[in-house]
């Protein structure tokens, strides 16, 4: 059995990792002892909350059974990202799941590729379960899409962005084998690391000079608190009055300005648009998803927001709202996002049974 791992934010402590093995449990890469008196159900109590590992229901052959994750009775949001890189939250009811903060690759990659672009960094893992047909593409540490793709597929394309350039990587079927390629603003970017032939000897990342027309003169895409929760993105914002509400705050001054200039450029979410076709696979996905632009590292992942709560750029603070009666309700502004998931968790308790 593959191991299993969720991502997960608890208020108060902050963003956590639980893995397990089949046999061994890691929380945060600490090993720890679970209670077994019920199992094969796992409970394990962690920073105020409960986590509870249990077998899938749903699957009836106990060999083919993932495990699953409840903290304080939520589960765990599953790897569900599509084609597009969207989220499908399955109809679940709000308040009855933890959000994942972000996904960890469960796919060994085939081949990793590195460029540079503006002095920066850029790291491209496509991942391949050959034997099941799992694609995982990941971008600068940061999961974007996964779908399935087998033999019988002639090829698939994913189109993405790492670094503001447009990038293409490329799966086709060849002689009974798979041929994994990226290209970057139209150019073939060679892998450092394969899988079957393990880290290229003397490998040089290529310099690729970046797009004519750069994100940020085209005006910025953000997420409204609405748009957050339904998945959307929210409406472009740039111009003389994008200017304006950035430069307005609660008061102004320098200092001020400097510090909230700091929060977004820190916590700015950049829309991804990952779009995969294969001829002979039917009508090609193009679906848009968005994240948090993670930094150039394989190896570091940046969290998303956790549900319910959404992050105000103009004034750098987090609001956080549930639903009364069909009427959303603003439960405030918070300096953390633990306090704004906190109130949140707070406020589907007070107003559930309005």
């Amino acid at each position: 059995m593959k191991d299993q791992t969720w991502n997960f934010l608890v208020p108060g402590s902050g963003t956590h990792t639980f893995r397990w093995t089949g046999s061994n449990a890691f929380i945060d890469s600490t090993r720890i002892k679970m209670n077994k008196s019920t199992h094969p159900n796992l409970s394990y109590v962690f920073s105020g909350v409960r986590l509870l590992l249990s077998r899938n229901p749903q699957q009836s052959v106990t060999s083919l059974q993932k495990w699953r994750l409840q903290v304080d009775g939520r589960l765990v949001e599953e790897y569900a990202l599509t084609s597009g890189g969207s989220r499908n939250y399955g109809g679940m009811q709000e308040g009855s799941y933890t959000i994942a903060t972000h996904f960890t690759p469960s796919v060994e990659p085939q081949a990793v590729f590195v460029f540079l672009s503006g002095g920066l960094s850029h790291n491209v893992s496509l991942g391949h379960d050959q034997a099941t047909g799992r694609v995982e593409l990941t971008v600068d540490g940061e999961m974007k899409c996964g779908r399935d793709f087998k033999f019988f597929d002639s090829g698939i394309k994913l189109d993405f962005e790492a670094g503001g350039v447009p990038c293409q990587a490329r799966i086709k079927t060849s002689m009974l084998s798979f041929n994994y390629k990226l290209f970057v603003n139209e150019r073939e970017v060679k892998p450092c690391h394969t899988k079957a032939g393990g880290a290229v000897k003397d490998f040089e990342p290529v310099e690729i000079e970046g797009p004519s027309k750069s994100v940020g003169e085209e005006g910025r895409q953000r997420r409204t608190s609405v748009g957050w929760n339904a998945g959307m993105v929210g409406e472009e914002k740039g111009g003389e009055e994008g200017k304006e509400e950035e430069g307005g705050g609660r008061g102004g001054g320098e200092e001020k300005e400097e510090e909230k200039h700091e929060l977004r450029t820190s916590h700015r979410q950049k829309s991804v648009s990952i779009s995969a076709s294969s001829s002979g696979f039917g009508d090609g996905d193009n679906d848009g998803g968005s994240g948090l632009r993670a930094p150039p590292s394989y190896d570091s992942y940046t969290p998303t927001l956790p549900r319910g709560v959404a992050y105000d750029s103009s004034e750098g603070l987090y609001t956080c709202g549930v639903t009364v009666r069909g009427r959303f309700l603003n439960l405030g502004a918070f300096d953390t996002v633990e306090e704004a998931a906190q109130a949140y968790q707070e406020g589907l308790r007070k107003y559930s049974r309005k």
